[in-house]
């Protein structure tokens, strides 16, 4: 592909007249291969000096316009070489291509496009055109498939106007005149990559054939309005988060996601960004980037994220649609390595990716690193809006260990250690993977976190589980977000776990503005019903009334939740008949882990507490928990 950078804008037009008509599928000759509509969803609203030109709708899922029309202009511009046809004199012009970032049209340079161009054209210029002239055009796609337009005519008489050219395009023709430029217009994003052919004939003879190359890719940076901004974390020397490292050493995220925002008409620097998220807690406590703060949290919602695993299909989509994506690589010995990069397409015979490298700001191909990716970071730009679109539930798990989350209908996403079993795909929008600080290939690995992303989760109660794949003590730090973008958390430190153990959560969610994400214990002690005075403590460790120790242990880390209802002062503790309440804080609307030592045999620990129900009225919550010991 050759790289220049030229004006590429048209000017001097005097007026353009923007009509458009949609072609049925039974007039393509040979089957369209492209998926959508048969076009009635476009629009054609304004002049051609207009970003907006072709409005389009991109509420809900995306819509794949497959349209085709006629533009015309008056007096005709003539730049090209003259192809002379019986008394009228036609001439090929421009090659245009209609680009989807900036919403306007740009001539072709050395015959390039690409698929994210939402359309592409070809002019024909026509001067002193006679009674029963006729013009037609075809195009040839990569895979074979020719698109057909109807065929434009020029009447001395016509309904009673004189020197008319007449479209079925058009509702009206256009009189007064034998002079005229077209612009023979088809939708393209998205569509075969390869070497296209227009055609244009007079009278049923062909004039003139034109090619042009569709690359699938986003434009680089020959193209400085059109690409994606290059950005190198190396080049960032600022303190990263609040940790021992710079920019320079665990950016690439950072990196990366400075670049997309600023594609999307955000512009931002990976340091501008990396204050950012310091100044809106938008970094988890091992210097992991929390996404949708950074995403939807500086574009205010404008741009929308979710996490993906590797599906080769939805991601060239993706980019096609939406423009460029966030690529995390494994690379390196057992893929230890970790780094993020932003995706830009595919090299031209789509054997591998094209990147924009945040290490180095350098265009390359993906193979630099890893043979492929092992997830991706779907960015949605904000010429597309959402119902609920800055909802969203992140999980972070800091510790040696699995999670599995369930929702109210039984659907689950994560690994369950114990069983073997992976969850996948079963709830919609969610991911389970990874997550961590990046680190370059001179450097150690950094140890690695779990995270569940739930990018529209559904209202409702949660169940999350924690199983332990060894001895420690893990971190939970839980994001959630409403549809307006409030953000409430809960964070869980230091507790206690062994491998194969199962703690339990409940997570209990809302879409609305400005409600609270409410976590306590997943099980309730079964102490009282109703289900709300059951509930003043909850549990996540133990998971049942009778629990049963391994041998030769006499210690067990009761996980406990106080309901924010419950009466301060109130709570009591007992083990074995022996007063232990001086071991619990029980400050409501908090949780704690209390280490209790205890017999062999068959131990009995009471706890209860009085709260407030909605009603007003006060009730005692009272559990009774036995503990074996072999």
């Amino acid at each position: 592909m050759k790289k220049k950078n030229r004006s590429i804008v048209k000017t001097g037009l005097i007026m353009l007249l923007v009509i458009i008509g949609v072609i049925a599928l039974g007039n393509i000759i040979k089957s369209d291969t492209s998926s959508g509509s048969s076009g009635d969803d476009l629009s054609i609203t304004s002049a051609r000096d207009t970003p907006s030109n072709y409005s389009i709708s991109y509420s809900g899922t995306p819509q794949t316009q497959n349209g085709m029309g006629i533009e015309y202009l008056i007096p005709p511009e003539i730049s090209s070489p003259e192809i002379t046809a019986s008394g009228n004199t036609t001439i090929l012009g421009d090659l245009w291509r209609y680009e989807a970032r900036l919403r306007e049209w740009r001539i072709m340079i050395d015959k390039e496009a690409f698929f994210r161009d939402v359309f592409v054209g070809q002019e024909t210029h026509i001067t002193d055109a006679v009674d029963g002239d006729v013009w037609t055009c075809d195009v040839v796609l990569p895979d074979g498939s020719i698109r057909v337009w109807w065929a434009l005519q020029f009447y001395s008489s016509y309904n009673g106007k004189t020197n008319c050219f007449v479209s079925p395009y058009w509702a009206e023709p256009v009189s007064d005149t034998r002079d005229i430029t077209v612009r023979w217009v088809t939708a393209s994003q998205g569509t075969p990559t390869g070497t296209w052919t227009f055609r244009c004939y007079y009278r049923g003879s062909l004039l003139f054939p034109n090619q042009f190359e569709l690359f699938p890719q986003i434009p680089p940076q020959a193209y400085p309005y059109e690409c994606v901004p290059l950005y190198g974390q190396i080049n960032y020397q600022d303190i990263y988060d609040n940790t021992e490292y710079t920019i320079a050493k665990k950016g690439c995220a950072l990196t990366s996601i400075a670049m997309v925002l600023s594609y999307h008409g955000f512009p931002v620097t990976p340091s501008a960004l990396n204050t950012y998220l310091i100044n809106h807690q938008g970094y988890d406590k091992t210097g992991g980037i929390f996404f949708r703060d950074a995403v939807e949290g500086y574009s205010g919602g404008k741009v929308k994220l979710k996490i993906l695993p590797p599906m080769d299909d939805r991601l060239e989509k993706d980019i096609w649609y939406y423009g460029p994506q966030i690529m995390k690589l494994k690379y390196g010995f057992f893929g230890l390595g970790t780094h993020f990069v932003v995706a830009t397409g595919r090299d031209r015979n789509k054997t591998t990716w094209l990147i924009n490298d945040s290490k180095d700001a350098t265009e390359v191909e993906i193979t630099k690193w890893a043979d492929n990716y092992a997830d991706f970071r779907e960015i949605i730009g904000p010429e597309y809006t959402y119902v609920d679109s800055r909802c969203g539930l992140t999980i972070r798990f800091h510790s040696p260990g699995e999670l599995v989350i369930t929702d109210s209908l039984g659907r689950k996403e994560g690994y369950d250690s114990i069983s073997g079993t992976t969850y996948q795909g079963q709830i919609p929008d969610a991911f389970y993977g990874e997550t961590g600080l990046p680190n370059l290939p001179e450097d150690l690995p950094e140890p690695q976190s779990k995270e569940i992303d739930i990018s529209v989760p559904a209202e409702g109660e949660y169940e999350l589980k924690v199983i332990g794949t060894d001895v420690g003590n893990y971190d939970l730090e839980i994001r959630a977000w409403d549809r307006e973008g409030g953000r409430s958390y809960k964070d869980i430190e230091q507790i206690p776990i062994i491998t194969n153990t199962v703690h339990t959560y409940i997570l209990n969610y809302s879409r609305a503005a400005g409600s609270k994400l409410e976590v306590i214990g997943g099980f309730d002690g079964k102490g009282q019903r109703p289900k709300d005075v059951n509930k003043f403590l909850s549990y996540s460790n133990p998971t049942q009334v009778t629990t049963e120790l391994l041998p030769g242990v006499k210690t067990f880390n009761l996980s406990i939740f106080y309901d924010q209802a419950i009466i301060s002062g109130t709570f009591k503790a007992e083990l074995n008949r022996q007063d232990i309440t001086n071991l619990f804080s029980s400050s409501p609307g908090r949780n704690e882990v209390v280490k209790l030592n205890l017999v062999s045999g068959r131990n009995t620990l009471i706890l209860s507490v009085d709260g407030r129900l909605s009603s007003g009225r006060q009730a005692t919550d009272t559990d009774r928990l036995v503990f074996i010991v072999p």
